[in-house]
């Protein structure tokens, strides 16, 4: 059950969704025909993020099934990952009071364990709440804070995701060149960690800095060619995203018909 889950959360990090889910389908029911509940919430857990992060709705509430079995065999630290992926769900489902309350359990079950990473993490999950409510100001202290964290211990996929994030508060305050500096730092550490999904969403967020900085066509390039990957990825929230993006780009060049 474990090796079968580990593989199928590497396959999710690849974005490779239906492989996960099939994996983690797999590690769940080899968890119950062991009895070994804490595998179980491990593959339930990885489940609900593969159907999370494809657009797909799920056939049981994963997440929550995951959450109640760490629960009943009291693992606090593993709660706190279970609250910080229920809040991502319902920040994209957007319900956002929920995602903050869900988001601030989760700081707080890392604070009572003493993990300052993950503490960081939920952060990091605040100020991208923060972020699309256009409340960049709120954002940008939670940010340096996770970001300090972050370097303190090596953690490179966060410290990549919040100097991204950092340059989407920068643009919405709009400081234009400071978030394309951003931006471009975070390019080679997502690269270097293979982590396409997260590509893809920045490709967003710079092709949305180059619509305000009035780089149409080049925005409307990096757009569509960050959609194409994308839809290879099955990565539905992204698509709708890079919709967005292309559709007010056009309309700010006065090309209605395309």
């Amino acid at each position: 059950s474990r090796l079968a889950t580990r593989y199928s959360f590497g396959k999710y990090l690849q974005g490779k969704y239906d492989e996960a889910t099939r994996w983690s389908a797999i590690g769940a029911d080899e968890a119950r025909r062991a009895g070994d509940n804490e595998a179980l919430a491990y593959a339930y857990n990885t489940m609900h993020l593969a159907y999370m992060h494809a657009g797909r709705a799920e056939e049981e509430p994963y997440g929550e099934l995951a959450l109640a079995v760490y629960e009943e065999i009291g693992n606090l630290r593993m709660q706190g990952h279970c609250l910080n992926n229920l809040a991502i769900g319902a920040l994209q489902d957007g319900r956002w009071d929920l995602s903050s309350q869900l988001v601030q359990r989760a700081a707080g079950m890392f604070q009572r364990v003493g993990d300052t990473a993950n503490e960081a993490n939920s952060e990091y999950n605040r100020a991208d709440l923060l972020i699309r409510q256009g409340r960049y100001t709120e954002a940008a202290p939670l940010l340096r804070a996770a970001l300090r964290a972050a370097r303190a211990v090596d953690d490179h996929e966060l410290v990549a995701l919040v100097l991204r994030e950092q340059g989407r508060t920068l643009m919405g305050l709009g400081r234009l060149e400071e978030a394309t500096a951003r931006f471009d730092d975070a390019r080679p550490r997502f690269v270097s960690l293979g982590l396409p999904q997260e590509l893809v969403a920045l490709d967003a967020a710079q092709a949305e800095c180059l619509m305000f900085s009035g780089r149409l066509d080049d925005a409307l390039s990096l757009a569509s060619a960050a959609l194409n990957r994308a839809r290879a990825l099955h990565a539905t929230a992204l698509v709708s995203m890079l919709l967005r993006i292309q559709a007010f780009a056009l309309l700010v060049a006065g090309r209605h018909m395309e």
